[in-house]
């Protein structure tokens, strides 16, 4: 268990850090590319911790997805509250290493808190973050989970960026409760956090469900609920 938590905390402090890390450099100037580049961010360090950690925690990194793949049946929920706790630390640790290597940067950006974009109503963002998640949960069951797939680290970082390049500037698409907390909790910006929560937690549940409802053979063997068993986010 000690491994598995380690695992996870790193995982999900490289996922804050170089995703806020892109946040902070892009809106100094420092990096070019926009949104791609923040999308490139994120992604790649999904794709790189997947596959550096997956055989140890399953490479969650994300409390929406343990919460979802408990619910099928694919993790254990006595180890759930330990995860999200490991996966909250490492967010918090990553933007407090940010405020030392990036505080120029940083503070513009509001520590990348993942906010509502003026106009962008809460019922229109909880839709966008729900919808996302969904498309990713659906991946990491259909192509992780099921399928093991040995492309299933850059499939599902693929569409952590397809969720960021389609609607980054609307919700900042946290996908991930864990991504928004760090950010929120320095910033002190906790408008329409909630949202950050609920959306994924929602989306990943629709997305895993879909992904059992769509599967066409039996599973074969018992259904395992150890956290090894998957990759995901």
């Amino acid at each position: 268990m000690t491994r598995k938590l380690l695992a996870e905390f790193v995982g999900t402090f490289a996922i804050v850090y170089c995703g806020v890390g892109a946040i902070a450099l892009t809106s100094s100037g420092l990096l070019n590319g926009g949104l791609i580049a923040i999308a490139f961010g994120h992604g790649f360090a999904v794709m790189g911790m997947i596959y550096a950690l997956g055989g140890v925690s399953g490479a969650h990194f994300n409390p929406a997805v343990s919460l979802a793949l408990a619910s099928i049946g694919r993790f254990s929920w006595r180890e759930l509250p330990f995860y999200v706790l490991a996966q909250l630390s490492g967010s918090v640790a990553a933007v407090t290493l940010l405020g030392l290597t990036h505080s120029s940067s940083l503070s513009k950006v509001s520590f990348g808190a993942t906010v509502l974009a003026p106009g962008v109503s809460p019922l229109a963002g909880l839709f966008i973050e729900i919808v996302l998640t969904f498309f990713l949960m659906l991946v990491i069951v259909r192509v992780a989970v099921l399928e093991r797939n040995p492309l299933s680290g850059v499939l599902i970082g693929l569409t952590v960026m397809m969720g960021i390049s389609a609607a980054g500037p609307l919700t900042g698409v946290a996908l991930n409760p864990a991504r928004a907390f760090g950010p929120a909790l320095f910033s002190g910006n906790w408008n329409g956090h909630w949202i950050m929560w609920l959306g994924p937690v929602l989306g990943a549940l629709l997305g895993a469900w879909t992904g059992i409802f769509l599967q066409v053979k039996p599973l074969e063997g018992e259904i395992q609920t150890s956290s090894q068993e998957v990759k995901g986010v």
